[in-house]
């Protein structure tokens, strides 16, 4: 082989080395800069995310704040001397039943449920801790055995359900309650029949020295065919 050949195979070698060589050294700059664009992108993720985090941290802050507050404000108000704040912490929302108080004049007329027929209703809902009570068309005759209960102004709110007892299902007709200030009367329930679920009813007695409940209806009373009401609660609220 000539020295003249060499020299060109030399100089193609050359030529071609040099070829590969710029093309790994444009993929590596490629890489490179996609590699420098990855890490760019994830630097401004992680800062996001740190400004989110301090963010987060910052309402947490606050939050406890607020409610290392509300700690210290009602631990004041329990410590408090103040009698109106005192009787104000002390009467929030107690609740005295009225089949646990004993009437100022009248009979009660409430019957703790005991069997299943008592405290079931028509919609096969059982309210096993109810008591019940008879209801009838009041008369003139009747109205002084009605219940009257001392409440003496301490009480804010009368609340109470009342269903229609499974024992009366076959029974036409409504009941209700009325419930009477002296001769005033300042509640009355909506009636409910056989086909009704549950009522619920609330109402204030505030300023009422004296109530008296009257448990009606459209039936006169009789033996076998008086109805019967379950009452899950029947409350008085300070």
């Amino acid at each position: 082989m000539t020295r003249e050949v060499k020299a060109e195979l030399v100089g193609g070698i050359c030529i071609i080395i040099a070829a590969i060589i710029g093309i790994f050294s444009f993929n590596i700059n490629n890489e490179k800069d996609n590699l420098l664009e990855m890490y760019e992108k994830v630097c401004l993720e992680n800062a996001d995310l740190k400004t989110k985090n301090l963010d987060l941290q910052n309402q947490i802050l606050s939050v406890t704040e607020e409610n290392e507050s509300l700690k210290s404000e009602l631990l004041s108000l329990k410590n408090s001397k103040d009698p109106d704040i005192i009787e104000s912490t002390n009467k929030s929302n107690k609740k005295v039943s009225i089949f646990d108080l004993k009437t100022f004049k009248g009979e009660g007329g409430w019957h703790k449920s005991t069997d299943d027929i008592d405290y079931t209703d028509t919609y096969d809902n059982e309210y096993v801790t109810s008591y019940w009570g008879k209801h009838y068309a009041i008369s003139e005759n009747i109205k002084t055995s009605l219940p009257i209960y001392l409440l003496d102004n301490k009480y804010s709110v009368c609340e109470g359900q009342m269903a229609w007892s499974k024992g009366s299902k076959n029974i036409e007709g409504s009941a209700w309650l009325e419930f009477y200030s002296g001769d005033e009367c300042i509640y009355t329930t909506e009636p409910i029949s056989a086909d009704s679920k549950i009522l619920d009813f609330s109402f204030s007695v505030e300023g009422v020295e004296k109530l008296t409940i009257v448990r009606n209806a459209t039936k006169d009373m009789n033996d076998w065919d008086t109805i019967h009401i379950v009452y899950p609660y029947l409350n008085l609220v300070e």
